[in-house]
Formats: structure tokens, sequence, C-alpha cells
């Protein structure tokens, strides 16, 4: 079964890959359209977590965030063709990364569900190794983990492979973590509480590596993956301290992409779930 879904899946990417860019876009915002008029609840969960963030519901940007959402699926699809040939990918400040590996240090790459993150392992194109932690998911996990393999990244189940993951870091390998994924510990982010993980901060601390903040931005016709910044431990700090001080510093530049380009971030992943529903039980303890 997963053969013959993976080549359905090359079929679709060939034929996206022989139209010209500006079909790829109409028929991705296609898609995303038809996802936003089909799935009333990725719609209403989108439109909560956006007035959450900004106090307001932009239906307009909404739907950007649904087309965008689209046209990341047909991208993403392209991959098997290669991303070498894909010449709507460009790479911005990842000689930051390059000349670090090349000093026989690790590093962890951090990300977020914000512009087409699945193709952020393509800087492996630039001889990096990175391996990319995930936790097993049901839908879909045969097709993602190997399209994932495809940009030249290496799937690890982080949940399986911890000790591998570290091992990765003191033999000079990169590890490649969406920091925005799980619920761990509580943060602000945009002025409202929600869970953000520890375990790319720990790794950080524990292997005194840097994180580096890597998005895949959608620009114009282009999408371009650029190297940001790149966060430190601060030493001067204790050992939790360092931790929690990564995570903020983490999410300050995570709302900063995501006011650049609201429409990029993934808003149907409910990321004030929890914060809505304690909210709601307080409201209903006082009216008890």
């Amino acid at each position: 079964m997963d053969s013959l879904i993976q080549f359905w899946a090359k079929a679709c990417g060939y034929f996206l890959y022989c139209l010209p860019r500006w079909a790829q876009l109409w028929l991705g915002n296609l898609l995303g359209t038809l996802i936003y008029y089909t799935c009333t609840r990725a719609r209403k969960t989108a439109e909560l977590n956006f007035a959450q963030a900004f106090g307001f519901v932009s239906h307009e940007t909404i739907k950007a965030c649904f087309s965008h959402f689209g046209k990341c699926i047909l991208e993403v699809l392209q991959i098997p063709i290669g991303v070498a040939k894909l010449g709507f990918i460009r790479f911005e400040n990842e000689e930051l990364m390059v000349s670090h590996h090349q000093q026989g240090k690790g590093s962890i790459l951090i990300s977020a569900h914000f512009g087409n993150w699945e193709l952020v392992g393509s800087l492996s194109q630039f001889g990096l190794p990175i391996y990319g932690l995930y936790r097993e998911q049901k839908q879909a996990q045969g097709l993602i983990y190997w399209l994932r393999k495809q940009t030249g990244m290496i799937p690890l189940d982080v949940q399986k492979s911890l000790k591998g993951a570290i091992k990765a870091l003191k033999d000079g390998k990169i590890l490649g973590i969406v920091g925005d994924q799980f619920r761990e510990k509580e943060f602000s982010f945009f002025g409202s509480d929600t869970h953000f993980p520890l375990g790319a901060a720990r790794l950080a601390c524990q292997m005194n590596c840097p994180l580096f903040f890597v998005t895949c931005e959608r620009q114009g016709q282009d999408l371009v993956i650029q190297v940001h910044d790149t966060l430190l431990p601060d030493a001067t700090l204790t050992s939790e301290n360092r931790v929690h001080d990564l995570v903020i510093r983490y999410i300050e530049l995570l709302e900063n992409r995501i006011r650049s380009s609201p429409e990029q971030y993934l808003w149907m992943r409910d990321c004030w779930e929890n914060y809505r529903k304690q909210l709601t039980k307080s409201a209903n303890k006082r009216v008890n």
C-alpha cells in the first residue's frame, strides 16, 4: 500500500512540476479555498486562534492562511523531483550553519509551523546532515515520513531515539525540531498562556550547542529558506533558567515572523485550546 501511495504522490508531484509556477500557485489557492469552505472546524479554530493573538478576526487573513496551506501541500508533493530542480526555492544565510558544521560541532535547527516548514530540511543540500525529530502520527504517517526523507533529512523518532539524538549532536550532526509542536511548559505567546516544548532548549543547554532559528517563507512566487538568528544558552543563568530563557527568545523570534506575515502561520492548529478551557472552567465556577 505504501508503494502505491508513493507512486501516486510521485505522479502528482511530477505533474505539478511540469506546470508553470503561476499554475501551481493557482491550484494551491484553489485547494486551500476548498479546505476553507469545507472544513468548518479548522476554519473556526483558525478564527479563534487569530482573535486570541491579535484581538480581532481578519477573515481575509484566515482565507489567505488556507490558500497558503493549499500551496504548501502541492509544493511538498514536488519534493521527490529533487530540491535542486525546484526553481522556486531560494536560500539565505545558510553559510551560518555550514560554517558551524565544518568545525565539527553539533547544532539544532529549530523551526515552527510557519511558512512551508516541511521544506526546511532542504538545507541538507549544502552537505548538512540533518536529523529531523518527530513523533509518530497515525494520519498519513508513511507518506509524510517518506516525503521528509526526500528533502535529504533523516527522520528520527524522538520517543524511540532520544539517545540517538544526543549521539548525533556529539558526532557533529544537526537536529531539526519544530519548536511549537508539543505541549509541555506554559509560556506567554502573543500575550496569552499556552504550552511549548522544552526539548530543543534542554538539548542545547545539555550539549552546549546553538539553536539556529530557520523558516521557509513565501515571498512572491518563491519560497525562501532563511537562517535568521543563532540562539546560545546564557551561561550566567542557572540550568533551569537557561532552558526557559532559550524558549522565551525563540518565542519572541517566532512572534516577529508571524506579525510580518500572519497568513503564513498554521492557525488551524489550536494553540490555546487548554487556555480557553481553563477560562471556561473559571467562569463556570464563578457562576456556580
